[in-house]
């Protein structure tokens, strides 16, 4: 049994007990058990508002109480209104972040393999599937080229030890490499030549503000939002400097423009204000490219998996998908404030599955069949890599 955070609308009514957190004219919000809620017979009153306790402590941090309801109205309008349409992210996101609680022994690094693959298999190869090989391979040539390009940026030095003996960098650019040279000598000779460009971009708090990159940012579309004595926005980090010399102060709040983005939808301006006196002392670049290594994983075991059949192409990926499964528990480790290694891992990909079956629950409820089907089969395979690692 788990606990939830759900809303009950006022006029709604529903059999589970609701243990009242907070309560405003459109309704109250509580914790509930999930068992008595998925058990309850045809529709029901509740909407998820989180999957867990900790998560709704984490959303409401600092606010005062008049705040917490506007944070709860605004994540009804932002998520419990579509859980269909997240269900199946909010949970490959989860089971993604257990990739960090594994240490990196060879036990460890086949557990791992298995995770990637029941990601990759029911998330990745779906969306991918029609994908021509050659589009694959400069898909991942980008992501390798992206974390390099991250690991070098001078911001992500200056934060911490990701990458201290370079070997990530050397292993992401050896697999970029033998990727460029199949294009080659499949009529791409550039491809061969150099890794692919990728020009890092932070998201900065500029003080005072600076009229020629707030321009800039207007021009390609960028968010910008005012805040106290100066204004924040995206920029390519090697225009920094240059902003710098001119006397602004510079800080990096997010490690890219999509955090920052995500920040101003999922949040109340009472929220983002927390989270952003947070992020002046530490904008998050462990977390953001424990991700990106995440995401680059999956890619490339989605991308063996779409073109095994060619032998060449198959043959280098499965290669690549092998080394990246063991390397990437240090890689990973490195920045997680903790590894507690395999015995960890089973319990917290069981919460993964147990919040998989909820979400398949209400997607069913609210007749999502498809997008339910899918929550369920990927919990399914999370499921038999939990039973692998006990067995």
């Amino acid at each position: 049994m788990s606990v939830r955070v759900a809303f009950l609308p006022v006029g709604s009514v529903s059999a589970v007990h609701l243990d009242e957190l907070g309560r405003i004219p459109a309704g109250a919000w509580g914790a509930v058990d999930d068992q008595p809620w998925m058990a309850t017979e045809g529709s029901d009153g509740l909407e998820l508002l989180y999957l867990s306790q900790e998560e709704y402590q984490y959303a409401v941090r600092g606010l005062p109480p008049d705040e917490i309801g506007q944070a709860v109205l605004h994540r009804r309008k932002t998520f419990s209104a579509d859980v269909p349409g997240q269900a199946l992210g909010a949970v490959a996101q989860r089971a993604s972040a257990c990739l960090g609680h594994l240490s990196d022994d060879a036990t460890a690094a086949g557990v791992r393999a298995d995770l990637l693959n029941a990601l990759a298999s029911f998330t990745a190869v779906n969306r991918l599937a029609q994908t021509a090989p050659l589009d694959l391979l400069d898909f991942l040539r980008e992501g390798d080229a992206e974390i390099v390009a991250e690991l070098e940026s001078p911001s992500v030095r200056a934060a911490g030890d990701f990458d201290r003996d370079g070997a990530e960098r050397e292993t992401r650019r050896r697999f970029a490499a033998a990727l460029g040279q199949i294009a080659a000598s499949r009529g791409q000779p550039e491809k061969a030549r150099t890794l692919p460009y990728f020009d890092v971009e932070r998201t900065y708090f500029v003080t005072p503000s600076h009229s020629a990159i707030e321009q800039r940012a207007k021009i390609v579309g960028d968010p910008i939002r005012a805040w106290r004595d100066g204004v924040i926005l995206p920029m390519p980090e090697r225009m920094a400097s240059d902003v710098r010399a001119f006397g602004h102060s510079v800080t990096v709040l997010f490690p890219a423009s999509g955090p920052f983005i995500g920040a101003l939808t999922a949040l109340t301006p009472a929220q983002f204000e927390v989270e952003l006196a947070e992020r002046m002392t530490s904008p998050g670049f462990a977390p953001y490219l424990n991700a990106r290594r995440a995401q680059q994983a999956t890619l490339r075991v989605a991308a063996y998996l779409i073109t095994g059949a060619d032998a060449e192409i198959g043959r280098v990926l499965a290669e690549h998908a092998q080394e990246e499964a063991s390397r990437l528990g240090t890689w990973l480790a490195r920045d997680a404030a903790q590894a507690p290694g395999l015995d960890a891992m089973p319990a917290k990909l069981v919460a993964v599955v147990e919040a998989a079956t909820l979400l398949v629950t209400l997607c069913r409820r609210q007749g999502r069949l498809a997008i339910a089907s899918k929550v369920e089969a990927l919990a399914r395979a999370l499921t038999h890599v939990v039973q692998d690692v006990g067995s």
